[in-house]
């Protein structure tokens, strides 16, 4: 068995500073979409209770494409992040522990670290796009009518 070197107190805290970024990039990664669907939520909120000009409508239509644009971007780069995150995970688990250990914790490198997770980045990236996509329909088609319309022509 290969033993694994000694490490200082110093580069334990480093370590144990590169696993505690995991969970919060992964947090931000979840508020970000959070505070996109409140925006959206609000847009929409808005366009449903305020008489707004055409000029208006065009306004929210547009925050909501700004919303959606800078909410994708960020979750990328906090992707981008956690990919970097985890080369930088790997580098010194190569070199605090043996390989026999590495085996045991099961810590073997990812080819391309940058995927790693990428089914929850896809949705939550879906999450802020068919939002950002109904939101500006909404928006675009108007406030709805308070008049219930039956598939027969009658109406209340």
């Amino acid at each position: 068995m290969a033993e694994s070197p000694k490490v200082s107190e110093h580069a334990l805290l480093v370590y144990k500073s590169i696993i505690d970024q995991f969970d919060i990039i992964k947090k931000q990664q979840w508020a970000t979409t959070n505070y996109a669907v409140l925006i959206y939520a609000a847009i929409v909120w808005i366009d449903q209770h305020v008489e707004a000009s055409p000029t208006f409508s065009w306004v929210l239509e547009a925050m909501t494409i700004f919303v959606g644009v800078i909410s994708i971007g960020l979750l990328i780069w906090f992707q981008i992040d956690l990919g970097k995150l985890r080369k930088r995970a790997e580098h010194a688990n190569s070199k605090l522990f043996s390989e026999e250990e590495r085996n045991a914790l099961d810590l073997k490198p990812w080819r391309h670290p940058f995927w790693r997770g990428w089914n929850v980045l896809v949705a939550l990236i879906a999450v802020c796009l068919f939002g950002a996509v109904l939101v500006a329909a909404t928006v675009a088609l108007g406030p709805a009518s308070e008049e219930i319309v039956t598939p027969m022509g009658g109406g209340n």
